[in-house]
Parts: structure tokens; C-alpha cells; sequence
């Protein structure tokens, strides 16, 4: 299991620069967490059904199993889509773990 919440960088990537004085250097940029990916993800999923009355139902269901006080919708939105964001990662770290005890299994 990793010990990393975040689940890492999403997108890094790297390139080569020049600095100041000419020599090349090797540049990294990491716009974001994988974490923060899948929260953007779900919260796109969310708004987008966010009209029906299922959506609705479903998020003041999810808000009253974790005992969450009563706050603005937006807040509840938030705080919802890092769940499902932290349950995405933990999920991918099982099957990472599977799969390496498949490998050293043999299967």
C-alpha cells in the first residue's frame, strides 16, 4: 500500500532548459496531484447530474452516513469529491499490490 495520499504527481513531465549562465538543465513541472485530478474528475461527473433528483439524494444520503454537519452544498460538493478521489487511489494501490504478488507468485 502506498504511503503517499496524494497518489503522486498527475501529469509531470520534464524538458531541458538552458540557465543563466548557459548550461543545460533538466526542468520539471508537476501542475497537480493525481488526487486532485480525480477530485476534478468526479466533481465534473457530479455537476453534470447534479440536476436530478438521484444526484441529490445520493449526496444528502452520503452527507448524513458520515455524520457531516449541515453546510453549503458547495462545501458538501468539495469535501464529497475528495472522497471518491481518495477511494480511487486506494483502490489502484490494491491492484498495484496484487499485481506484485502475482509476479512474484508466478501467476
Amino acid at each position: 500500500m502506498a504511503t503517499d495520499r496524494t497518489g503522486g504527481p498527475a501529469f509531470p513531465n520534464q524538458w531541458y532548459d538552458r540557465d543563466s549562465t548557459g548550461a543545460q538543465v533538466v526542468r520539471e513541472s508537476f501542475p497537480g496531484t493525481l488526487r486532485d485530478w480525480f477530485a476534478g474528475q468526479a466533481l465534473q461527473g457530479l455537476l453534470a447530474c447534479l440536476s436530478t433528483e438521484f444526484a441529490c439524494v445520493n449526496l444528502a444520503d452520503e452527507m448524513e452516513y458520515r455524520g457531516d454537519p449541515p453546510r453549503r452544498p458547495e462545501w458538501t460538493l468539495a469535501r464529497t469529491v475528495y472522497h471518491y478521489a481518495d477511494a480511487m487511489i486506494e483502490e489502484r494501490d490494491k491492484e498495484a499490490e496484487n499485481e506484485r504478488q502475482d509476479a512474484r507468485s508466478g501467476a
